[in-house]
């Protein structure tokens, strides 16, 4: 399997980190620009072509607002990213830094590289998108044959300084990266065992906790040093037109930004900084134990986590080898110190921090697999073969053998993409033999004993064994509940790219967008029936009833444009032009007004029957780091901050937080339809939270939960759905609020119902009057009646 040369690529969300492994040894990948191994996650568009890493870096300067970089956190958003004049979804940007590398590799090597391994968190469970959109972003790059694996897994094979690790050395990998903080606890294989075979315990993550984010208190405590003439500097007035001084403005912060970068490096190794910030004619200093206390509130998250971490798999510190620091942020002394008087005399350090995970990936791409299926020849003269799948089902992605082709004993005969994401080989059963015929083509879909390839020999139906299945990604299946019975119908062909909506009513429809076209199907009892197409649409976004007719929001495939369609019609209703992408879309409850909020935070209320702009607010100042929703009459909306909710009046009056609620997820915060409240994804992974600005706080939990994905609310609020990436669905009766303590948090146990979905959900949606919730797959749109026992 690893006969060709692998690129094992580390793609991070500061910066990415590669080596090739080709000829028995293993050779890092230096950016050619920066003289670095360490590839800059960012990207440029110059007005003719897209510029990667250091490149990308110098142009940032003086066309911030054509750069981008942590698109990492932006993998399976829905809108897509604007570049100055031109706009790409966070996908495309990772293929070209991934093409990149792979050009510079196969310049090294001389010759072709078209397969790779590419590490992901943790956190993207079994079924979760962004492995798909992962492995498509490489074959998008020219990879052909793309393999994931596991940060923790690869961290754990990294080079270590001292003594290696023993096989059943119980391990926690802390990596504290440029972006994000993840950390698993994981089991070193035994000694005959692959290297795959290292077992995630259990993980965890912090999505706006990095080194990044310490670079904002950092840049933060400089403008409260140079007081108001740095902060006369970073608002600059008096420009001829808007847009020059936005950008100006913006050149400012990038500046700024830049120093607090090289103000935290330099404290790594030194403990005392001087520096001088040259466009504002000022200088500036800091001191490590200043450094410190700026950065012990995210340090003192990553120590929780861990130690939630452990809790939550039944394993005491005391049982732990090592913990192993990964990710640059480890080089902080202030990281250092907390991890070792939190967990003393387990720290274990990696050679090179930001290196270790390409290193890891590299040393588990150049050791043999045993993630394979074998076949087992019958006692019949005949010989069609089939296999045993880990899942069962998968995509043949390349057969090795054609027909006629003779195939040694132990020859690999075909490679298969497993449900999960993860590669699996199709060996012969231990003889040799030919090749008769192929029973199905590259790309189609494959089930565990399917006819796939016949020997020679004619004869009936054979059965298979396995070999071990490898991997640490098996998610343990929880026990079914009284699952209803769901009603299945297939989507309309081809493949959505983007969201699927099931819109509730009389008749219900289904919104769809396929390449740049928008459909709407009726569902009518026996068929779904294709009503009407649009096309140059990007994204449909929101749906609600209007004065007339049923109305649907969708975002022009530029971005920077959102129609307001007729739903019964497909007819444009009025249209909405931003200066810059749309970010988050919302209807009032009675249709009579959109809440359009673009990726600056400018928030414009407008009014769907003429499409008039009756208000325009800047949410810019709350600091935003995810997701937005509105509630019904669009005089709220909540956003995410951190790890918490600002709840900002629209009319930019106030705001407030609120205390109680974590979020899991900032990308899952729902509006209840009638109250002025929402619902969230909890800090307990296994929960969701409702909670509203009169007081009311609920806690709904599940134990078979995987942290939850998708959300949606009853029209009544009697009924909550949430559904997580493997599938599960689960849906809880609200509780009432308790009237002599109004305030308490209430919390359910357990849900109402629980089903379980073939593949990870896209949507969840309840029906006009709460007795049907419709789930939305890639593929298939199932519906359960709940009033049915």
């Amino acid at each position: 399997m690893t006969r060709e040369p692998v690129l094992a690529v580390d793609f991070g969300t500061s910066t990415s980190a590669a080596a090739l492994v080709a000829d028995g040894r293993v050779r890092l990948i230096k950016e050619p620009s920066g003289d670095s191994w360490a590839w800059p996650s960012t990207v440029s568009w110059d007005g003719a072509r897209l510029l990667v890493g250091t490149p990308a870096e110098h142009r940032r300067a003086v066309h911030p607002a054509s750069f981008r970089g942590e698109f990492k956190r932006d993998l399976g958003e829905r809108a897509p990213l604007l570049l100055g004049d031109a706009s790409y979804r966070a996908e495309e940007l990772v293929a070209a830094l991934l093409a990149a590398v792979r050009g510079e590799a196969e310049r090294l090597h001389g010759q072709a590289v078209t397969r790779a391994v590419l590490t992901y968190p943790a956190s993207y469970g079994p079924g979760d998108p962004r492995r798909r959109l992962l492995v498509g972003a490489g074959e998008a790059a020219g990879l052909t044959v793309v393999d994931l694996l596991a940060e923790p897994v690869a961290a754990a094979l990294a080079p270590i300084a001292g003594p290696a690790l023993q096989p059943g050395d119980l391990v926690l990998v802390h990596d504290f990266g440029g972006g994000t903080f993840d950390a698993a606890l994981v089991r070193m294989p035994p000694p005959d065992a692959s290297a795959e075979a290292v077992e995630v315990l259990g993980h965890t993550a912090l999505d706006d906790c990095g080194g990044h984010d310490i670079d904002v208190l950092v840049a933060e405590e400089l403008v409260r040093l140079g007081g108001d003439r740095l902060t006369a500097w970073l608002r600059p007035g008096g420009a001829p037109k808007e847009s020059d001084g936005a950008t100006d403005r913006l050149r400012r912060e990038v500046e700024l930004a830049d120093l607090a970068h090289r103000f935290k490096h330099r404290l790594s190794v030194e403990a005392e900084v001087d520096d001088y910030l040259r466009s504002a004619g000022l200088p500036t200093a800091l001191g490590r134990d200043r450094l410190a206390e700026l950065a012990a509130p995210l340090v003192a998250r990553t120590v929780t986590r861990c130690r939630e971490l452990l809790e939550r798999c039944g394993q005491a510190p005391d049982r732990l080898a090592a913990v192993l620091l990964v990710g640059g942020s480890t080089r902080m002394p202030a990281v250092r110190d907390a991890l070792a008087e939190a967990f003393p005399g387990l720290l274990r350090h990696v050679e090179d921090p930001e290196l270790a995970v390409a290193q890891g990936a590299a040393a588990w791409a150049g050791l043999a697999t045993r993630r394979y299926s074998a076949a087992e020849r019958p006692t019949s003269s005949g010989v069609p073969l089939g296999w045993q799948l880990p899942g069962d089902s998968g995509r043949l992605l390349r057969w090795y053998v054609t027909p006629s082709e003779e195939f040694a004993a132990d020859a690999v005969l075909a490679l298969v993409r497993l449900a999960d994401g993860g590669l699996w080989e199709l060996r012969a059963d231990g003889r040799p033999g030919t090749v008769a015929r192929l029973h199905v083509a590259e790309g189609a879909a494959v089930s565990s004993g399917d006819w796939l390839l016949t020997t020679g020999r004619a004869g009936g139906r054979r059965t298979a064994r396995s070999g071990k299945y490898g991997g640490a990604n098996v998610r343990p299946r929880w026990a079914e509940a009284a699952p209803l019975r769901a009603r299945v119908r297939a989507l309309p062909e081809p493949r959505p790219v983007g969201p699927v909506l099931p819109v509730p009513g009389d008749v219900p429809r289904l919104l769809t967008v396929h390449g740049e076209q928008l459909v709407c199907s009726e569902l009518l009892p026996a068929e779904t029936v294709r009503q009407w197409e649009r096309p140059g649409i990007g994204w449909a976004t929101a749906t609600a009833p209007g004065a007339g007719a049923p109305l649907a929001a969708a975002i022009h495939k530029s971005g920077r444009q959102v129609d307001v369609l007729d739903l019964t019609t497909g007819a444009l209703e009025c249209s909405v032009p931003l200066p810059t992408n749309a970010a988050a879309v919302a209807f009032s409850a009675d249709g009579a007004l959109l809440a359009v909020t673009d990726i600056q935070r400018r928030l414009r209320l407008v009014r769907t029957v003429d499409g008039e702009v009756t208000a325009e607010i800047d949410l810019s100042r709350f600091s935003p780091t995810g997701g937005q929703a509105f509630s019904p009459d669009l005089e709220f909306t909540a956003v995410p901050v951190g790890q918490t909710v600002v709840l900002c009046h629209t009319s930019g009056r106030r705001a407030e937080s609120v205390p109680q609620l974590t979020l899991s997820d900032l990308r899952l915060v729902r509006p209840l339809p009638v109250s002025a409240g929402f619902a969230s994804g909890a800090s307990d992974l296994t929960a969701v939270d409702v909670w509203s600005l009169g007081g009311y706080t609920a806690r709904l939990r599940d134990p078979a939960l995987a942290k939850a994905f998708v959300l949606a609310v009853g029209p009544d609020e009697r009924l909550l759905a949430a559904a997580d990436q493997a599938g599960c669905v689960s849906v809880w009766e609200l509780p009432q609020p308790d009237p002599e303590q109004p305030h308490r948090l209430l919390e359910v146990s357990g849900p109402l119902h629980r089903m379980t979905l073939p593949t990870p959900p896209r949507n969840l949606v309840f029906g006009t009057d709460s007795s049907t919730l419709f789930a939305a797959t890639d593929r298939e749109l199932h519906s359960w009646d709940l009033e049915k026992e």
